[in-house]
């Protein structure tokens, strides 16, 4: 889904905006370019923080049940 839009943007907004396409699809991309490229940066970042919010909330949900696991194994002696 190459368009001019979109050629001139970092390596991290590529992965950013690869990412949002496949959710978008064509007519929800044609449909970003036609908003103009101030737009479409503003909709990368905001793209980017909520994805960036969603995996830190992933994350601290993994550590609190691995935390949670670990504290209700059973404590066996050795020796």
């Amino acid at each position: 889904m190459e368009h001019p839009v979109f050629t001139n943007f970092p390596p991290a907004q590529q992965d950013a905006l690869n990412k949002l396409m496949s959710l978008l699809g064509p007519e929800g991309v044609s449909h970003l370019v036609a908003q103009g490229p101030e737009a479409v940066n503003a909709r990368l970042e905001s793209f980017s923080r909520y994805e960036n919010a969603l995996l830190e909330h992933v994350q601290e949900r993994m550590s609190a049940a691995s935390a949670a696991s670990s504290a209700t194994l059973p404590c066996y002696p050795t020796g």
